[in-house]
């Protein structure tokens, strides 16, 4: 089952990164390649034509914005994709201990004070202050200091 999903993710993770180089292509050859336009108007036996060049249509236009839209959409996706797995990738080899600190700053919002830390993790204060200094160097949380108190917060 685990397989099965893990190739869905794969799957989906290939099509978003078609989805986007395609889109950016299509875009860019839409805005490098206007319509040019010929205009012809008959007055009686004289016929009048004018070309307008660099137009776009509403064909044009529509085409930039639909895939404009995908080219985000896909990008952003993908984006947060390898964004989870940076931080799957630095949680993997965490503590029991680390893993509950970080568990008890999730639950609390991603924002909370270190002696809040100390009260719900039932740790002495120095075993706290050590996991968050491996946290913090891993990159998963930040520290900044408050007045007399310790703001943790989770790094996204």
């Amino acid at each position: 089952m685990r397989v099965g999903i893990e190739l869905r993710r794969r799957l989906l993770g290939v099509t978003a990164l078609l989805a986007y180089i395609i889109s950016i292509y299509i875009v860019v050859s839409e805005v490098q390649s206007p319509t040019n336009i010929r205009i012809e108007v008959q007055e009686g036996l004289n016929v009048y034509v004018e070309e307008v060049n660099h137009l776009y249509t509403i064909y044009d236009v529509v085409m930039i914005i639909v895939f404009t839209a995908v080219a985000t959409a896909s990008g952003i996706y993908l984006f947060l994709q390898l964004t989870r797995r940076e931080l799957r990738h630095r949680m993997e080899n965490l503590s029991l201990n680390e893993r509950r600190i970080y568990e008890i700053i999730a639950s609390m919002g991603g924002v909370a004070l270190q002696s809040e830390i100390v009260d719900k993790s039932g740790l002495s204060k120095s075993m706290v202050s050590i996991i968050l200094d491996k946290l913090e160097a891993r990159g998963l949380i930040e520290r900044r200091r408050k007045g007399l108190f310790n703001v943790i917060i989770l790094k996204k």
